[in-house]
């Protein structure tokens, strides 16, 4: 007997039990997560422009390549899921 039933005729009471997470709301909650982890990191970036910090432009253009490199790839790999077509490989 499943704890469901073992608890309906122990109590009369309907028992509502969770659904599995389907792949899409396992996408839709870690996406949901991951991207807000970014978006926060970003501000707290943003906040090294303060005084207390020394930093040159080559700094910054490179913090700014490196993410946007970083930000091409992860949506490559999103859009080649959707699309089914490779992702652009960069030749140097």
């Amino acid at each position: 007997m499943s704890k469901a039933t073992a608890l309906t005729a122990r109590t009369g009471e309907d028992v509502a039990l969770p659904l599995p997470e389907t792949k899409g709301d396992k996408f839709r909650r870690l996406a949901n997560n991951r991207a807000s982890e970014i978006v926060n990191g970003l501000g707290r970036l943003g906040n090294l422009s303060g005084p207390a910090y020394e930093y040159s432009d080559t700094q910054v253009v490179a913090l700014e390549k490196a993410i946007r490199e970083a930000t091409k790839t992860a949506f490559d790999k999103l859009r080649w899921r959707t699309a089914r077509v490779p992702p652009r490989r960069h030749i140097i």
